[in-house]
């Protein structure tokens, strides 16, 4: 990502990311990983990275009952930028209905496409919501305003940056969510 501020400490960022999440309700085990090409620091905002990458890990612990969460954080080339870091969030849950690809990263809205404007998750004591939340859309505005680039896809699909997994080529369902 570009417009960065600071530099990232990859360590720091990865045990802070551990320390957060250890407490955090879930039913199966976060795996992180750093590929060794990721240099140990890189120029960016750390918080903004941290909070993306938190929401992404809190989402993936809320929709996942088996299997296992992965945050991997790797070295990727890019045409436009060059080398970057990427960070990538798996999980085994259920996916992501495809209706809604084009939503996942907007502001909330309710069942009648009201936007929802309280942080109560309701418009009027209606809780029917077609979003995921905001987690995702603040995702969206952080790494937006350091110039980056997020998404989804499908895990059946296989990694953004990686070939599949023999994990991934056995099961048909659960999510990637990535930043960069």
């Amino acid at each position: 990502a570009k417009k960065m501020k600071s530099t990232v400490n990859v360590s720091s960022l990865v045990k802070n990311l551990n320390s957060i999440m250890e407490p955090f309700p879930k039913k199966v085990p976060i795996i992180t990983s750093v590929d060794p090409s990721v240099p140990p620091e890189f120029v960016g905002d750390e918080m903004k990275i941290f909070r993306s990458a938190a929401n992404y890990l809190t989402n993936a612990c809320a929709k996942t009952e088996e299997g296992s969460i992965r945050l991997r954080i790797l070295k990727r080339y890019n045409e436009e930028q060059g080398f970057e870091v990427l960070f990538e969030c798996e999980d085994t849950g259920p996916g992501v209905d495809p209706a809604t690809y084009p939503y996942l990263f907007k502001p909330m809205r309710d069942g009648q496409g009201c936007p929802i404007n309280s942080l109560a998750g309701t418009v009027a004591g209606r809780g029917d919501f077609e979003n995921s939340g905001l987690g995702l859309y603040s995702v969206a505005t952080q790494i937006s305003s350091l110039g980056g680039r997020y998404g989804y896809i499908p895990r059946s699909l296989q990694s953004i940056s990686t070939s599949p997994t023999t994990e991934q080529r056995d099961t048909k369902t659960g999510s990637i969510f990535w930043f960069s």
